[in-house]
């Protein structure tokens, strides 16, 4: 002690030298956290602090904590109880500051210092605080001094930070020995800081003689605590009533502190639950916020703020590669840009307007914008940080469903709680950055009927009931098609969807994918009709194509729009719309399929297994698919259009793949062309097998693990099975195959494949049911699209009947010089590749296809 300057110790007092500064405070008291911010707090109103720390034994204040009050600028002093008149010298007020754990010596010592004090008349005001709870042990001292000394008692509630426990974090629960309805007006420690601050710096006067009940805005259960733990930490945090001997275990096991202070603590909350005992623990006073001049703080507001404390961060869990985070560091770069305030210094933040003009502009949706603002977490209310845009974009887009239902759940509630236009407000928008769509208007009944039915057993919706409802309700999540919100991944990880999300590092290309399909689409519609599908027989007998080789450049640029793409070429659009109403698209679909106000989710990156490199965009409703096609393979596609456009109209159960657009942007400085393709497995059934045909045994073979996914298409050497369509059904396909590999042929076209799809209801889960059938249009579909978007098995038990699905795919390759060489190297190795001219291709294609249905 003898190195710190201004520490004093029993022994040489008349060598002691004070700072005679105007306006000294003596704080007496040894809460560390609690005397920190008083100090901090009566600094800054212009008071000298001079904290007297009694020299007892059962006083333990660390020496971490008397450096920090030395480094703030106070001054302490260690004194002797029988010296305190030596530092009460200069003192105007006195603070005594009451913890809940001081012993019987502690309290006789406090009665002492009174009798010490009405001896210096200089000492003008004393203010005394103390725990509610712990009258028994203070009420005579705090009688004697208001009737004695010019004094003000302040007796508060317990304080908010004392439920910031590591349990919350690590476990999930906190525990007390109180039961789950003991009630108590919880305080922040900030606003009774405040208070005292307050009460100390105004004239004695005002306060001399009274005994303020400091209490928080509200009186709150265990449970309901427990509530809004689980709103705030995205998971559910739990109450756990323990009995008296482990709670005594606890506190001395977590704080080290002595068995009698812990004792004293275990008093102190049996008897906050004890309403005869303390009666005041559960009362809400207007006290607290009389003093403050201004509303006291929620719980909710405390934990807003304090969650880093108690919440586990998984961000760390979300696996973001460095093209998605310079993405999202783009993005995030380009609301900034838009800011209006361009004369503004520069700033890691972006308003809330430019925030919600920027994204609104996207969504076409203002409102939306503005409750996705809310679902940040942010320090600042009306800003938002890269860093805090970048973690809540990983947890809306990759987070486990704690994290998802949180984000939407924040999005609307109102104190913790939502209502039934917000409830429904809520899961439209969870669907809407779940799924990707949205949820048409004829799910309100749903929903409404779900909130009602959970009405019947909860007086309001917390996280915590939102949460529960969800997450047991299977069923529910089904029906609205969200059960990819509780799937997980056959390796035990959650389920990640692929959708396109802000900062996706295919974000641009997607946004200018979409607003360039749906101009061009509203440009059709100008012509033809805003729900125009010509007649499917009409245009296949009457409409003659004389001029090919006709493209749109489409504007893409949106108000407040940041896409840095600019250039967007349709071709053949008048040719495309006639192949879709051939097959019954009408253009209202369409547009909807490509909306830009489903951008969150309208696109899903689909990895690819070819070769070429290609890669595909699947829209959300699952209907159509994106496909980067080479330059040579686009050109080919427009040069084939007359013919194959020809051949659609003549050949409608034809298996060829349909092609409904095709499109060229300049992205990063490359042209990129884009064909929009029907989707195959457009389908609400699960398809457990795919396969990728060709006839071809060399190199056809794709090695699983045991339980893979579904989801990877395998090939020729994997196919040990018959697809059993019957007879009739038989040799139609098998006459199909004939035609459509005749075509190919007559093109020089070569490596097309037979992509088959199998779902197998023996391997679909009891219970389960298909609750979303496939629209079907109104005109005549294809033989093979009839049952779920293609054709039932011939199996006798209904239980058996397997539904298949079939395409023509990989259409647009030449067998060129490339290909030429490629079979002779290959066949000088070994026999049977892919790469054969065509006739003999198409021979055994067809004879490989035929042999595989009975």
């Amino acid at each position: 002690f003898k190195s710190w300057k201004n520490i004093f110790v029993e022994g040489n007092w008349r060598n002691a030298k004070f700072n005679p500064t105007e306006g000294i405070i003596l704080i007496l008291g040894t809460s560390c956290v609690y005397s920190a911010k008083l100090i901090k707090s009566l600094i800054a109103k212009g008071w000298k602090p001079r904290i007297g720390i009694p020299m007892n034994a059962k006083v333990s204040v660390g020496d971490d904590c008397i450096l920090e009050y030395l480094s703030m600028g106070a001054e302490v002093v260690i004194f002797p109880p029988n010296k305190i008149s030596q530092i009460l010298l200069d003192i105007r007020k006195v603070l005594m500051v009451s913890e809940v754990g001081e012993s019987n010596e502690e309290i006789k010592d406090s009665l002492f210092y009174f009798i010490e004090m009405s001896k210096f008349k200089n000492v003008e005001h004393i203010v005394k605080t103390s725990f509610l709870g712990t009258h028994h042990l203070h009420g005579e001292s705090e009688e004697k001094l208001i009737s004695s000394l010019p004094s003000t008692v302040i007796r508060h509630s317990p304080f908010f930070q004392s439920l910031l426990l590591a349990s919350v974090k690590e476990f999930g629960y906190f525990q007390f020995c109180g039961s789950e309805n003991t009630r108590v007006s919880w305080l922040d420690m900030e606003d009774l800081v405040d208070c005292i601050t307050k009460i100390v710096v105004q004239p004695s006067k005002n306060n001399i003689g009274k005994i303020y009940l400091m209490t928080g805005p509200q009186s709150l259960s265990f449970a309901e605590i427990a509530e809004h733990f689980s709103g705030i930490s995205h998971k559910k945090i739990s109450f756990r009533q323990i009995s008296e001997e482990k709670a005594m275990m606890s506190l001395i096991h977590s704080t080290q502190i002595p068995e009698w202070k812990a004792e004293s603590y275990l008093d102190f909350y049996r008897n906050l639950g004890n309403s005869d005992i303390c009666p005041e623990a559960r009362a809400v006073s207007p006290d607290c916020e009389r003093t403050l001049g201004r509303d006291s703080n929620t719980f909710i507001q405390f934990l807003e703020s304090h969650f880093r404390y108690f919440r586990e961060d998984h961000l760390d869990h979300f696996y973001m590669n460095s093209t998605e985070y310079y993405s999202i560091k783009n993005q995030f770069d380009r609301f900034q840009s838009t800011d209006s305030t361009k004369n503004a210094p520069a700033s890691n933040e972006v308003d809330r307007s430019t925030f919600v003009k920027c994204v609104g502009s996207i969504f076409n949706d203002e409102e939306t914008a503005e409750a996705l603002f809310r679902g940040f977490e942010k320090k600042m209310k009306e800003k938002i940080s890269f860093q805090e845009y970048m973690k809540g974009i990983g947890r809306l887009t990759k987070g486990n469903p704690n994290e998802r239902l949180h984000f939407a759940f924040k999005m609307y509630e109102v104190i913790g709680k939502l209502d039934a236009t917000n409830f429904v407000k809520c899961l439209r928008s969870l669907h809407r950055f779940t799924v990707g769509n949205k949820l048409g208007d004829e799910f309100n009944e749903i929903l409404i009927q779900f909130f009602d039915g959970i009405r019947k057993e909860h007086k309001t919706i917390s996280f915590n009931v939102f949460y529960d409802a969800i997450m047991n309700n299977p069923s529910f999540l089904e029906q609205i098609g969200m059960e990819g919100l509780i799937s997980k991944e056959e390796n035990g990880n959650i389920f990640r969807r692929g959708g396109i999300f802000f900062g996706h590092e295919s974000w641009d290309l997607a946004e200018a994918l979409t607003v360039g399909i749906y101009n061009s689409i509203k440009r059709i519609q100008g012509l033809y009709g805003p729900k125009s599908c010509m007649n499917p027989d009409f245009v296949a007998t009457n409409v003659e194509i004389k001029v090919f080789g006709q493209t749109e450049n489409i504007p893409i640029s949106r108000p407040n729009s940041h896409s840095t793409i600019k250039e967007f070429v349709d071709f053949e659009p008048d040719v495309f719309f006639y192949i879709r109403s051939l097959f019954g698209v009408e253009l209202e679909e369409y547009l909807n399929s490509f909306s830009p106000e489903n951008l969150f989710g309208t696109l899903v990156e689909v990895a690819s297994t070819g070769r070429s490199g290609s890669f595909f965009f699947r829209t959300c409703d699952n209907r159509y698919l994106l496909k980067t096609l080479p330059a040579d393979e686009a050109l080919l596609l427009q040069r084939s259009l007359p013919d194959y456009f020809k051949y659609l109209c003549n050949n409608r159960d034809t298996l060829l793949i349909r092609f409904y657009g095709l499109h060229q942007i300049v992205y990063r400085g490359a042209s990129i062309y884009f064909a929009v393709m029907e989707n195959i497995f457009n389908t609400p059934l699960p398809i457990n097998e795919r396969y990728d045909l060709k006839g071809s045994k060399h190199d056809r073979f794709v090695k699983i693990r045991e339980g893979g996914s579904a989801d990877v298409a395998l090939k020729d050497l994997n196919f040990k099975r018959e697809l059993n369509i019957g007879k009739e059904a038989k040799e139609s396909f098998i006459l199909q195959i004939e035609r459509d590999s005749k075509w190919l042929e007559e093109r020089n076209i070569c490596d097309y494949s037979l992509l088959v799809g199998i779902h197998d209801p023996k391997k679909i889960s009891s219970g389960r049911k298909i609750v979303k059938p496939i629209k079907i249009g109104k005109f005549k579909t294809s033989q093979w699209r009839t049952d779920f978007g293609g054709i039932s098995s011939n199996h006798e038990n209904e239980s058996e009947k397997e539904v298949y699905f079939f395409g023509i795919i990989d259409i647009l390759t030449l067998y060129d010089r490339k290909k030429r060489l490629e079979g002779a190297l290959k066949g000088v190795v070994y026999s049977d590749v892919s790469a054969a001219p065509p006739i003999p291709y198409r021979e055994r294609f067809v004879k490989f296809m035929s042999s595989i249905v009975v």
